[in-house]
């Protein structure tokens, strides 16, 4: 299951953007390498942004956010207990 949420905001020359994005786990492989054992990502949800400032016409400078809330992205083979 995926989940994402959206917020924007735009007004003259200036657009910002919010975004939370949310993964349930899943399976990576069905068998891992030296072990056999299948491999799954944990659950994870991120928080990402954008701010943007239109100089001219034809000239942007944007400052981009990624996985704000320093979510750590955990893979592990068959159980959890096996990071």
């Amino acid at each position: 299951t995926s989940y994402n949420a959206v917020l924007f905001y735009e007004k003259g020359r200036i657009s910002a953007r919010v975004a939370y994005n949310f993964r349930s786990e899943y399976l990576i492989q069905a068998a891992g390498p030296g072990t056999g054992l299948p491999v799954y990502t944990d659950s994870y949800g991120s928080v990402d942004a954008r701010l943007a400032f239109k100089i001219l016409d034809n000239l942007e400078v944007s400052f981009d956010g990624i996985n704000l809330n320093d979510e750590d992205l955990v893979q592990y083979a068959e159980l959890k207990e096996r990071v």
